[in-house]
């Protein structure tokens, strides 16, 4: 932070962290923000100061790498209270000097960065929609810690400072100012003249909170019947949304509730740095950070693209066969402004079809706000149906969508240029029947998102030994493209999100055959964190479609023939699998229970919760023995593509947690009462005799 003192009396301090492309929040700058305080108000001739950012946005929030290492220190509570007591110290200095302070937002003010804007005196920002200001931190397993658990609802109320605090939601300028987040929205020219004046000409140095008689807006206490409820409600939210697993948002809540509570504004800050400390120490949020923010973040920007290749954008793609996936990834193409075309003779309706599933899904946007006609229009203009073979030639991609005769496939390569990527769904098709009969097998890759593409976080990869470097490239920034982040693995004789789901959907399958109660093993799943319980997703799937996939001799395959053959149960489409669907409505099929016998009593919860997290992680960690994938991306196509629970990190990241040899315990413990598919590798047993983790010290 720079200090300049102008001519009018006004110190202008500028945030620019050295060799960063946006001010974040590094104990250097913790310390500055306490310096400058006391310099200001030293000053005697200053009468109060600007507080700027030399960065297009204002602070973009802490130094998360920074706050992943802090776990590996194996900090004591003293220590790590201690360290998070800097920056709420220097703030609490800024706002008690005695002299007007002004937060000029220019740009983004999320976490930390709008911690430092509250503390301030007045805040004016730049009336610009696309400048985001909240406090994001529950989303990364932590809490606001300097402060804003309390400055909020002291400004705004404590109702709607919780529901942007456990959200975790950005507001516009213009939305902070009708909540009273911010003082005024300026022009981008006026951003310093505005906030000299308020100086020179109402400036105040003393907070609404310091005060005496201070109340809070709409109350506080429990005796306030509306504050009870607003209470209440949070609690229950975050009890159903979270079971549990996740700290943060009951540590936010527990920090509103008792900081308001208390008649010392600094009595509550201390309150905040105890909740905000235990989650810095806690792994939760180690993991989350680790892999949705830096691992992702790292995976986003390529970095696993060859060097050397030109950026490539591609406009042209062509689709090859059909299935309802390849519905909703035409239309994500098309959104990423990617011309559609049909290739005739296989199906020449397949983008009729595409067309119409576009049209339905962006009537809803219009309906909903999220879109306009127009753009809605020029969308549907990048979906053809109909093709000028010669213009395939030309094309950019091809993805393959479906099982594909041989012949048929031959003749519609035939009609592609030779540069032409051939992106082939590996879940419906294998890289080796494309690969027969190319003179170039080399610009052949595997490529599959989750249903619906176009909300599908990740895409999976699949490269073989012989997949060029620029067909690699191309892929990659194909990906990029429509907004996934992209997850590389090698080909081998399943997908990696399938393996991985199928032996849990199997592991749910032999809970049932073990005479489980089917409601308590949907409800364990969930408890564990579960994007979709195992009974519920064979639905999605299919019955007949998960049967192909099973040992025929399993448990579970037994109980799935019988569904089909015996009651002519199929799943979700049908309106009856293991769950009726009726009006709009599910429930478990009642005559479910009596098929397996099941039984609800004696049966540990915590138990089933581990037999389905640690099935998966072994899963996913034989990829990685075996070389077909890296622990990272491992964790980020857990999370993103499996709907593994992410306050994980993922399933290395679960291993990683419980330990090495916590891991191989529970697995052993596990074995031996449920089977051999809790066998752990002998390369796991080799591995914890030199380390307790996957991953290196701070990844």
């Amino acid at each position: 932070m720079s200090y300049e003192l102008a001519e009018n009396g006004i110190a202008i301090v500028t945030i620019d962290v050295k060799d960063r492309p946006m001010n974040i929040l590094t104990p250097e700058l913790h310390q500055d923000v306490g310096t400058v305080a006391e310099q200001l108000a030293k000053d005697d001739k200053a009468i109060g100061a600007i507080i700027q950012s030399g960065k297009p946005a204002f602070v973009a929030g802490g130094d998360l790498k920074r706050i992943v290492g802090l776990y590996d220190l194996n900090r004591s509570p003293e220590q790590a209270y201690s360290q998070s007591r800097v920056f709420t110290e220097a703030l609490r200095k800024l706002e008690t000097c005695g002299k007007p302070v002004v937060c000029a937002i220019n740009g983004a003010a999320l976490g930390g960065g709008l911690e430092l804007a509250l503390a301030c005196h007045y805040r004016v920002v730049i009336d610009d929609p696309k400048i985001p200001l909240g406090l994001p931190e529950t989303s990364v397993g932590l809490i606001p810690g300097a402060g804003g658990t309390q400055r909020l609802p002291r400004l705004i109320g404590i109702k709607q400072a919780a529901e942007l605090i456990l959200s975790g939601s950005h507001v516009s300028p213009q939305a902070a100012l009708k909540l009273g987040m911010v003082d005024q929205l300026v022009n981008k020219e006026d951003l310093l003249n505005e906030a000299s004046r308020w100086i020179l000409e109402e400036g105040k140095s003393e907070q609404p909170w310091d005060k005496r008689g201070f109340q809070i807006p709409g109350g506080a206490t429990l005796n306030n019947p509306k504050i009870a409820k607003v209470y209440q409600d949070f609690s229950t939210r975050v009890a159903v949304e979270t079971r549990y697993n996740y700290p943060a948002p009951i540590a936010a809540l527990e920090s509103i509730f008792n900081g308001t509570t208390v008649s010392s504004f600094d009595a509550a800050l201390k309150i905040e740095t105890r909740e905000f400390s235990k989650l810095t120490r806690g792994a939760v949020a180690r993991n989350m950070m680790r892999t949705l923010f830096l691992n992702k973040g790292i995976t986003d920007r390529l970095n696993k693209r060859p060097a050397g290749i030109d950026k490539f954008k591609t406009s042209q793609l062509a689709i090859l066969g059909h299935s309802i996936e390849s519905n909703s990834t035409g239309y994500a193409c098309a959104l990423a402004d990617i011309e559609v075309f049909p290739v005739s003779g296989a199906s020449d309706d397949n983008n009729q079809k595409i067309l119409k599933y576009a049209e339905e899904s962006l009537e809803q946007r219009i309906n909903s706000g999220k879109t306009s006609k127009e753009k809605a229009e020029s969308i549907l203009a990048k979906i053809k149906t109909s093709s000028d073979d010669k213009l395939l030639s030309e094309i950019d991609v091809i993805m393959i969508v479906s099982k594909i005769d041989s012949k048929v496939l031959s003749e519609q390569i035939a009609k592609i240029g030779d540069s032409t990527i051939i992106a082939v769904d590996t879940t419906l098709m294998s890289l080796a029947d494309v690969n027969a009969g190319l003179s170039n097998p080399g610009r052949v890759v595997g490529w599959h998102v989750n249903h619906p593409a176009a909300y599908s976080q990740a895409a999976e990869i699949v490269v073989q030994d012989n997949t060029s470097e620029e067909t690699l490239a191309r892929i990659l920034d194909f990906t990029q493209q429509l907004r996934k982040t992209p997850v590389i693995q090698k080909e081998s004789s399943v997908l990696f999100s399938q393996a991985c789901m199928f032996v849990y959907l199997e592991e749910g399958l032999q809970m049932l055959s073990e005479g489980i109660s089917p409601a308590l093993i949907e409800n364990a799943a969930r408890d564990a964190g579960m994007q979709k319980a195992p009974l519920e997703l064979i639905d999605e799937i299919s019955l007949p479609l998960a049967y192909q996939s099973m040992n025929d001799k399993s448990a579970g395959a037994e109980i799935v023939k019988s569904m089909i053959e015996e009651h002519g149960r199929t799943g979700i489409e049908e309106g009856s699998g293991f769950y009726n669907y009726t009006g709009g409505s599910k429930s478990i099929w009642q005559d479910l229970g009596k098929q397996s016998k099941s039984k609800e009593t004696g049966i540990d919860v915590e138990e089933l919760k581990q037999r389905f997290l640690s099935i998966q992680s072994l899963r996913a960690l034989s990829f990685c023995e075996d070389g077909l994938i890296d622990v990272i991306e491992a964790d980020i196509a857990s999370i993103l593509i499996c709907g593994f629970p992410s306050y994980t990190g993922g399933m290395l990241s679960y291993i990683d947690t419980l330990g090495i040899k916590g891991f191989i315990k529970q697995c052993e413990q596990l074995a031996e009462k449920f089977g051999t598919q809790y066998k752990v590798s002998d390369e796991l047993y080799e591995k914890a005799k030199s380390s307790d983790r996957l991953y290196p010290i701070a990844a």
